[in-house]
This record gives C-alpha cells, structure tokens and sequence, in this order.
C-alpha cells in the first residue's frame, strides 16, 4: 500500500495544545493521549440581537432594486415597503445573496428575495421579536427569520507524540486510507468548502511553502484558487459573481455574532475576501479534508494527493474552500468558537455558485437567518453536506442535523466504540474517528507558524468523512451526490457500539472507492479516474472570429472546479495574439443549453473561467471573458448543461481591440460596437479595462475604457439605464440609436443622488427596436466594476415589471395564510401568482361589513366602499360613500385610521341603486365609479354596466364635483343580463387598459369568463359611443378562488 515518505509521529509540547512540527521528526513511542471529559455543547437558543433575514415577496424585492438604483428614497416606490422597514427599526438592508438567480430553471430555490436587515431592536415594541412579528404579519414578506449562533463542536487536549491514528493503526479501527490511495488520492477538480472559522490558507500544509500570509494570491497547494481572480484586476469583481478578490473563498463575517464581542484580535467586523482563521477549529478541520500527502511536511489527510516525497507549492490533491462563517468569541470571559445561521447561509450559497461538490459543517444549527433556503439551494446544484452530530452525549440534534438530505457523523474513539462526548442517535448516518485527531491548526499567538494540534470532537469526524467523499467523488467524477453518499455509507465498517445509533458504521476509504466501482482510471498521483490521455489530445486548434460546431452525445464529459459538470465536450486550443480580456460565446448562437468553459493549460484544474447561461443570451446559451496575454495557449471545452443535450451553433471568440477598434486583434481597424455583448432588461454585472477603448459623442463628450451592449426594448415607454450607487467607480453612460450614432440619444456621467459620481439615463424607446449602449468611465484612467440596471415600463405581462394587484373577494375562499374574508383584502403577485393577506377587516372592525370596492393612492392609503352603512368609531357613512383607510400596519396585523374621503350623498348618490359598486382612481386624481344599480346624477343617467368619470373639486366630508359618462356598458357588449354588471374595475394608465370583473358570468366579443376573473379592456373610443378589445387577465381559479365566489373589488399598482 502506498504511504507517504514522511510520518509525523510526534508533537513537542508547548504552551496551550498547539505544536510546530519539523518536516522530518525522530520516531518515537506515541505518549497515550488524554481523552477530554464529556464537554456539552453551548447553549443552542442565541441568536443575532439586531438582524434579522426577510423574504420578500418579488414585488418587495424589486422596491428595494427600484430604489437602490435608481437612488431614490424606497417610500416613493413602495410605501408598504418603507413602512415595514421603519417600524421595524431598520438601520441597514442588503440582498443576503448577490446576484441570486430569479426562479432558476433547473429546479433551485429561488434566492433572489432574501435580505439581510439590521435593526434598532429598542425602536420596536417587543424588541427583536416583536420586530419578527411585525415582519412575517407584513403582505410583502414571504418569510422572516431569526438569526441563530451556535458553537463549534470541537474540544482540545495536551499534545502528545502519536500518528494520524485516524488514517491507519495497528487494530484497523481507521479509515484506510494508505489502502485507498493505492486506488487514488484526490482530484483536483472536487472541491470541499470548509465552513467555519476560517482557514490559515497560508499554511505550508495546505497551501504549499511559498504562501505568504500577506499575499493571497500566493496560496497553492490544495487551496482552492478563484483563477479568474488570482489573475484578474486587484479591486474588480473579474468573475461577476458578486465578490471582488475572493481568491481563495471569502469571509462573511459582518458583525460580532450574538453580542459577546469578539476575542482580542479576532477579525468580526465587515464582510470581505480574507477568509483567514483566528480561532484554530477552520484550519483543523481543512486539515483533516485536503493536507498534502507525501510532501515531506506535516500530515496527511485521506484525499490530499501523492507528491513526490518534498515540499511542493502545487498540490495534486482535492481542493479546500475557505468560507468563514464563524470566529472566536469572548463567551463568558473564555474563548469560544461560534457560527451564525445567516453567514452559514451565505457561505452555502457561496460554495454552490462557486463550484464546491462537499460542504463540511462542524457546528451547530437551527432553522434561522436564510439557512434552510441556502441548504436547498446547495443540494439542488449537485452538493453533498455533512453536519457534526454534536458533543453533548445524548440524542439531541440541530437542525442541519434533522434533515434526511443532510448527513450527520458521529465521533470514534480508537477501538470503535462511541466517543464519550458524542451525540447519538437513529438520525446519526455514519460515525469516524474524532478523538485527539492530528490535523494542522492556527495558533492565534503565532499566527505566522505552520502549526498542528490535537483535537477531539464530532467536528474532526465531519471533514474525516467529507474527504473520504471527495476522495470517493475523485475516483467517479461523474457520480451524482446520492451515488457518492451511498457508496459511503453502504461500504462503512460495522461497529457495535451504541448499535442503530452512531449510522452505518466507521466510514472505510477503501471500501468505498470499491464501491463506486467503474467511475475512473487509478489515481496514483492524485489526477485519478480518467485514464486515456488528456483533453487536449484531440483538440481544435481555432482563432479569433467564430467557428462553427456540434456536438455529439458520448464524446466525454469534465467537471472543472468552480463551474460544475459539462456534457459531451467538443475540445479546441487558442493562441491569444494580444493581451487583455477575451469573451467567448455562444450567445444566441446554438440550438441547445450550452456550457463553456477555459483553462490554462490540458490540466482541468486550471479552469480559468466558466459559464452555463448569460445575461440576456436566449435559449440558454453561453458567453464569459477571460483575460488573455499574448503568446499564451488557451484550452477551450464547449458542451451541453446536461448529459445528452447536444446540438450545433457557432462559437464566437473576440480579442481585445489591438488599436483597430473592431477587436479581432490584427489592426484592420473597425467599430468596437460590432462585437457588443447581447443584454436583457434587469442587472448586469460588468467590468472595465483601461485600455478597451473610448468613444466620443457630440453633446456628451468622451467615454473611457468602454464596455459595448445591446439591447432591444420589448415594450415603448422610458426606459432607465443605470449605475447608480452600484459601480466602484465614476462611469459614464450613452445610448445610441445604432453603431454609427454619432451623437446618441442619451448621456451622463453623474445621475442625481448617485453615490461615487455614478450614472442614469431615461430615453424613450420603441418595442422590437434595438439599441446600443456604451458604459465607460469619466477619465481616461477610469475603469472598475458594477451593476448595469435597464428597467422597462410595465407590459402588464407578468415579467420583471409585473407588479400587484388587490382583490376583495365574497365568498371566504381558502388560501395558504387562511380564510379571505368579505371584509378582507388580498394581494396577488402577478408575476408569481403568490395570493398574501394584504389587508385584516376584523382587526380594524369591519367583521359586520362587507366591502362593495377598493382602490389605492400612490402613498398606500386604501380608498374602500361597502355594501351597507354603517359607523367606524366616530364616522358615520351610507353605501354611496368611499371611506380612507390610512395604514399603520398592513397584513395579519393590520392597523390604522379611517377618514372620510368621498361622500356620495354631498353630489346626489342618495337611491339605493346609488350604491359605489366598483370604483377607482386615476393619477390625475379622478375618479371611475360604477353603481349597483341605475343612477341619476342631474341630467345624467347611467346604468350599472356603465363608468362615470367623477372630476372633484373638492373631496372629504364635503365633496363636490362633476360627472361624465366614461364607459358606456351596452356600446361593448356588457348590458345583456344583470350578470354583466361591473363589480370591480382597475384602470392601468401605463398600458392604457381597464380591468373589470362583473356580478356573475359574462360574454364579450371574443372572450367569456365568470365572477370570479378579471379581464381587460383596452378601449379605442371612451365616452357615450365606447368601443374597444377584450383579453383576459387574472383567471380566478388559477389563483384558488372557488367557482361561485365573487371578485366585487380590485385595485393594480
């Protein structure tokens, strides 16, 4: 069997439990270790005392967007919004996960809605938790969350001299791993994202002995490395996805979790890209997942690769993900570590978007601050979690651990029976070694020294187990998650100890590369399971320009790390002839899913950058950028998103501009707009490089180091172009009509209230029409990365732009939050066709009363009719009048005042067939209103399939005002029973349309439907001779109202 060519057998002591080992040490005796006392696990009830994470609904979402790049105040656009957030004491909001995708297509949680809000909890009656309450009761919010701490589950001892028990001792209570690596080591192409601590990523043993703690673009070995960023530009997001130099992982660490404070020296405070360690249980844990393997230093971990016996900077095995979601906290005058749920939250994400295959999680949970959704999100991409069972000696188990997707590992000791302190149970899935484990680890006190130590607990069995995985992946690339899994954990050793409740025994190496059987070639030096040369043996060699290709189903598949699998991969080389950033794409340009990606070199492991489907590239195509240097040789793999999915198409390969312009790098100049990236309405992310180009437009001056898009306009309307407050440094933005526009229809460099002189832009656009758009800097030296927002006016169509719409509804129909009752408003998101309880009658005393019609005014005020009088503390009102509801609170606990706004009788709506119906009220501040029944208005008369037009001159307890005839029913078709009485109308002035639901079922020219839909009338002519076109809107039973029960109001903003 192999071994390495060096044992660490031995740990000097010295003071706390932490030793420097030598690359080669004395063999000794090993000193019998000193197993810890039971230690029980922190209390599991902490929680962050000032954030919480909300959910929005998608119309709360896009407020919140709306306002932050537009740069206006969030009550202009949604009222509801800023009104939650204020009672609330909200001091901050940010998207919990950057650039989420919008309900993905390959079954993932859609993330999208997810923020993290910090709060003044003294502000809020009932502090943190009334501010939860008053949150989940809110109609914009889908989920709101708690955000939990929990502890790491690791205890310490002395040091003594002793091996890696843990891989292979004398009675075979081990992982065999010496066995195993006869078979393979490790693949560079799996990725395990350690969640923790953090990692000491410049660790001899980890990241090779050139790794500098103050560079980390120096870190190697079996550190995962961002190539986009390790090689990109220092401050820029190279990669898009939402993290700028996050080379080796990233820390998401905001704040001092739970309120303990952080430890002298500790790292709490602002998110950022240095995922180092302070606490020492991170690092321990990476060790035990990805060490190096025979390289003369340290110790060695079961799929950390083979090297040659010395010290090496590249290692060979899998690769470790720092992700630091945790860090050392004063906990009652000690040093502790703990996690909070929503950094773990964020790190899920991370690992998933990020390429990680493993997450190890040696800590505890609950079901608080996003993680549920995050966890989703991570196995929905193909990940695999392990979560430590716990150190508290008895059944009791987090949250993680109560998922049947997520698998829990108990703690051995050396001969197989339970570790003292571990937790145990029917829901523990498999146990490992995890008693005075040997793994490398940070001293906080030296923090510059390579260090090792011993550790017990449940959280040195979890990365025990999650190697072994990676190990098993590395032999079976193309493996799903639950083959991996079982192939583990039907090929563990049996144990008798606490029988049926440590799993399905002590994870074996051996066994289970046996048992994935047939995934690979031998590993030996650590690449594994291909065998049969590399990619590049039968590559294409293509240049600049586009090359047109198909692929063929069975031509092989590759897993780069960061990027995920790519199926039936057509191969090529390029020479870039020029340096800067190159874009490769198949955007709009192949009959099928495509994925690229490009590397380095023929090594996988040397993916650069990778991409499934582009911004504003349909069907699902292709485009990324990578930055070339001339002379260079690149490794190209074009294939489908999944097995099978194959097709043809052209590849479009694009060189800087080389001084021509036309960016094909051989200077037979040209228009750089030519080679314009395709983009969508929505959030791009961008970067610029100086020397990409400028443009000069007459009226606007010049654009620097521009960035060239196109887009077409799917509906007419303004439409905004923006950085506003999202780009990090000072742009400047046109449109133009074409490529040869010399002037442009719009410019500007600093948008009103924008921080960071940043940009925004209106211009009237015209649907089916495309449009170029140039996105530069200010100065000649200018360049950086951003968020390009293009916002369209609402189609109505139920996209981005799709907004809300009120329905009051007789009848009490069930939905998810309950019953809707007559006196109850609901809210249904278009878009979605989620249904929330917007507005509770019976908490502001409507029980007795039912609603007769409904509207809203742009401040949020509802405007409200009913179908009897009746009294509302001291106001007094009939059926002909409309009554304003100013909000406090909106949902499950609404609250508020009334105030009279309309009073029908001032303006001669006195019979009882003078009922308000159906009414609403347009920007102008007229008022549409359809009665019960016929009504009689001076010398006015109209029946009630009919709209007047009401133009006040004054409103409240003294109205006053004239009519006119708007909508005359019978012109259109809407007089021919009394079921076709208008019982709620909402007029969309943006589309220029009217939705209307009737009293019961109704026939129009060329649509029919019932009291329950709503449908729209787009009129041609308006007034006593009506004409126009009908379609449907809102079908009631798509959203879950029963057949027979009535829509008598609606209202749509």
């Amino acid at each position: 069997m192999k071994s390495t060519v060096t044992s660490i057998i031995a740990i000097g002591v010295c003071s706390a439990t932490i030793a420097a080992i030598p690359p080669t040490t004395p063999a000794r005796d090993a000193a019998p270790r000193v197993i810890p006392a039971p230690v029980a696990d922190a209390p599991a009830d902490l929680v962050m005392p000032d954030q919480l994470v909300i959910e929005f609904r998608r119309a709360g979402t896009r407020a919140i967007q709306t306002s932050r790049v537009d740069g206006g105040p969030l009550r202009d656009v949604s009222p509801e919004t800023a009104t939650l957030l204020e009672l609330i004491g909200s001091r901050s909001i940010r998207p919990q996960f950057p650039n989420a995708p919008v309900a993905p297509k390959d079954g993932r949680p859609d993330l999208s809605n997810h923020h993290v809000v910090r709060i003044d909890p003294t502000a809020v009656p009932g502090g943190l938790e009334g501010a939860l309450a008053l949150a989940l009761a809110h109609p914009l919010v889908r989920n709101a969350e708690l955000i939990g701490v929990h502890p790491v589950h690791a205890t310490s001892n002395d040091p003594y001299l002793a091996n890696c028990w843990h891989l292979s001792q004398a009675n075979d209570a081990d992982v065999d791993a010496p066995e195993a690596w006869d078979v393979q080591t490790g693949d560079p192409s799996i990725v395990v994202a350690v969640l923790d601590t953090g990692v000491q990523w410049y660790h001899a043993d980890l990241a090779g002995p050139a790794a500098d703690a103050s560079n980390l673009g120096s870190a190697n070995g079996n550190m995962w490395r961002n190539q986009a960023e390790a090689n990109g530009t220092p401050g820029v997001d190279d990669d898009g996805n939402g993290f700028i130099d996050d080379i080796v992982g990233y820390d998401f660490i905001t704040s001092p979790l739970y309120g303990f404070g952080c430890w002298a020296g500790e790292d709490c405070d602002d998110a950022d890209n240095d995922p180092r360690d302070f606490n020492g249980h991170g690092t321990h844990c990476a060790g035990i997942v990805g060490a190096m393997n025979n390289n003369g230093t340290g110790v060695a971990s079961p799929a950390g690769g083979f090297g040659n016996g010395s010290p090496s900077t590249t290692g060979n095995g899998v690769r470790v993900m720092a992700l630091k979601m945790g860090h050392s906290s004063n906990y009652n005058g000690s040093e502790a570590g703990f996690v909070g749920m929503a950094a773990a939250a964020e790190a899920f994400y991370y690992a998933a978007q990020n390429g990680a295959r493993i997450a190890s999680c040696s800590w505890g949970s609950s079901n608080s601050g996003g993680l549920a959704a995050a966890i989703d999100y991570f196995i929905a991409s193909g990940g695999l979690v392990f979560v430590a069972a716990g150190n508290s000696n008895n059944t009791s188990q987090g949250y993680v651990n109560s998922r049947s997707d997520c698998h829990s590992v108990g703690a051995l000791d050396t001969d197989d029976t339970k570790a003292s302190f571990s937790s145990y149970g029917s829901w523990v899935d498999i146990s490992a070694p995890g008693v005075s484990i040997l793994a490398t680890y940070h001293d906080s006190g030296s923090p510059n020294a390579d260090g090792y130590a011993y550790l017990s607990g449940t959280s040195m069995a979890t990365p025990l187990v999650a190697s072994v995985a990676a190990l098993t992946w590395s032999q079976d690339p193309t493996a799903t998650a639950d083959q991996i899994w079982a192939a583990i954990r039907d090929s563990a050793d049996p144990i008798s100890s606490f029988s049926g409740q440590m799993g399905s025994g002590r994870v074996n190496a051996a066994n289970a590369l046996a048992a994935i059987s047939g995934g690979g070639g031998g590993g030996g030096g650590g690449g594994g399971g291909g065998g049969g040369g590399t990619p590049c043996d039968n590559a294409t060699a293509i240049a600049a320009g586009t090359t047109s290709f198909s692929t063929s189903a069975g031509a092989g598949d590759v897993a780069p790390a960061g990027c995920g699998s790519i199926y039936d991969v057509n191969w090529y080389t390029f020479t870039a002839s020029v340096t800067g950033t190159h874009t490769l794409s198949t955007c709009n340009a192949a009959n099928f899913d495509t994925k690229l990606a490009v590397f380095g070199s023929c090594d996988v492991g040397s993916v650069i950058a990778c991409n499934d489907d582009a911004s504003g590239c349909s069907g699902y195509t292709s485009s990324l950028t990578f930055e070339g240097v001339a002379g260079a040789t690149y490794v190209i793999a074009l294939g489908g998103y999944s097995s099978g999915n194959t097709g043809s198409g052209s590849l479009g390969l694009t060189e800087p501009d080389d001084g021509g312009g036309d960016g094909d790098g051989d200077g037979d100049g040209g228009n750089p707009c030519d080679d314009a990236s395709t983009i969508a309405a929505g959030e791009t992310t961008f970067s610029t490089t100086v020397g990409s180009g400028n443009l000069s437009l007459s009226g606007c001056g010049s654009i620097y180091n521009a960035n060239w898009y196109r887009f077409t306009a799917a509906v007419d309307g303004t439409h905004t172009v923006s950085t506003c407050g999202s780009a990090d440094f000072d742009t400047k933005i046109a449109v133009l009509a074409n490529c040869d526009d010399a002037s442009g229809i719009s410019c500007n460099d600093d948008g009103t209230d924008c921080a960071g002189m940043t940009s925004t832009l209106t211009f009237e656009a015209t649907a089916g029409t495309e449009y170029v758009i140039a996105l530069g800097a200010y100065a000649a030296s200018g360049a950086g990365s951003g968020s390009l927002s293009i916002t369209e006016p609402d189609d109505g169509g139920g996209g981005d732009d799709a907004g809300i719409v009120l329905l009051a509804i007789q009848g009490n129909p069930t939905f998810d939050f309950g019953v809707a009752r007559n006196e109850d408003i609901i809210a249904v998101d278009v878009e979605t066709n989620e249904v929330a309880l917007w507005f509770d009658g019976s908490d502001v005393g409507l029980g007795p009363l039912r609603l007769d019609g409904i509207s809203r005014l742009p401040d949020g005020d509802l405007l409200l009719s009913f179908n009897n009088g009746g009294t509302l503390g001291n106001l007094t009102f009939d059926d002909s009048d409309i009554i304003r509801f100013t909000p406090d609170q909106l949902g499950a606990a609404t609250s508020g005042t009334f105030s009279m706004w309309f009073d029908g009788s001032d303006v001669g709506l006195t019979t009882n067939g003078e009922d308000v119906d159906a009414f609403d009220v347009l920007d102008d501040g007229t008022l549409l209103i359809s009665t019960q029944g016929g009504c009689r208005v001076g010398s006015l008369r109209a029946n009630d399939e009919d709209l007047l037009l009401f133009t006040p001159t004054s409103l409240g307890a003294d109205t006053s005002g004239t009519f006119a005839v708007y909508v005359d029913g019978s012109d259109i078709g809407l007089s021919t029973s009394r079921n076709e009485d208008i019982d709620s109308v909402s007029i969309n002035e943006t589309l220029g349309n009217l939705s209307f639901s009737t009293l019961g079922d109704f026939s129009v020219a060329g649509l029919s439907g019932a009291d329950e839909d709503l449908f729209d009338f787009t009129p041609a002519t308006l007034g006593t001779s009506t004409s126009g076109s009908f379609a449907s809107f809102i079908i009631g039973s798509v959203i879950g109202i029963p057949s027979g029960d009535d829509v008598i109001g609606a209202t749509e903003f």
